[in-house]
């Protein structure tokens, strides 16, 4: 089966697949604007940081500033409780770890081979002192919290459970008070419990069907030139 590859070299994040479940799974009145977000991602244009990325960036930096050295930048200098329960989660870990691995891919008689590169925010590799097993967490901010499936029903567990082999997955939800403030009013936690053959078989099943979309919406070109940034024939 794995025989013949494709030259191509090809690349996926989960942000991508889950912009393509969210265009295939929304409602009528959200397509055209789920359709330029996932065009906006395979032509690489030019990321803008909007305000809620801005605070979510600064709280995984104070969260790592804390753990390392137990002191708190601003704006989040008076709110010891939340940080000092994620050091109870995340102490002894790697922070902005990246991992990489490959996955190949049958699609329309041709194999491809597509590259995972991954960047984990918390990572205890198997063995480690204080989880030997090995555990991921994963750092998000939120205005309104509304529920674990958001997290569970998205792919990057499943890409970082299969890269890495390790099957304890933990997504920390940090939720504002307002959306204009930068004080935390709950931290939740949601746990993804996985299994690497599953986590596989999963991932091949939905690239695949993937890119037979992007064949069909003819963005197959802007995929495997822009985004994989592959020479033009």
């Amino acid at each position: 089966m794995w025989n013949s590859v494709s030259p191509l070299s090809l690349k996926l994040s989960p942000t991508l697949l889950d912009a393509y479940d969210f265009y295939r799974n929304c409602p009528q009145s959200w397509k055209e604007r789920a359709w330029e977000g996932i065009v906006s991602k395979l032509k690489a244009e030019p990321f803008v940081e909007t305000e809620a990325i801005r605070k979510g960036h600064a709280f995984e930096d104070a969260a790592e500033h804390y753990c390392k050295t137990g002191n708190l930048p601003l704006p989040f200098n008076e709110q010891p409780e939340p940080f000092a329960k994620l050091f109870e989660a995340c102490e002894g870990a790697e922070w902005q770890r990246w991992v990489r691995g490959a996955i190949k891919v049958l699609h329309a008689d041709e194999v491809y081979q597509v590259r995972l590169n991954n960047k984990l925010d918390v990572y205890f590799p198997k063995g480690s002192v204080y989880k030997p097993a090995g555990h991921i967490i994963d750092l998000k901010t939120t205005g309104h919290y509304r529920g674990a499936s958001k997290y569970q029903s998205g792919w990057q567990h499943v890409f970082y459970c299969y890269v890495t082999g390790i099957t304890t997955f933990d997504y920390i939800v940090a939720e504002w008070e307002a959306d204009d403030s930068c004080t935390i009013k709950a931290l939740h936690r949601v746990p993804c419990q996985t299994d690497v053959e599953v986590c596989e078989r999963e991932m091949r099943n939905s690239i695949a069907g993937f890119f037979a979309w992007l064949k069909g919406a003819k963005l197959w070109d802007a995929y495997v030139y822009d985004y994989c940034k592959n020479p033009r024939p």
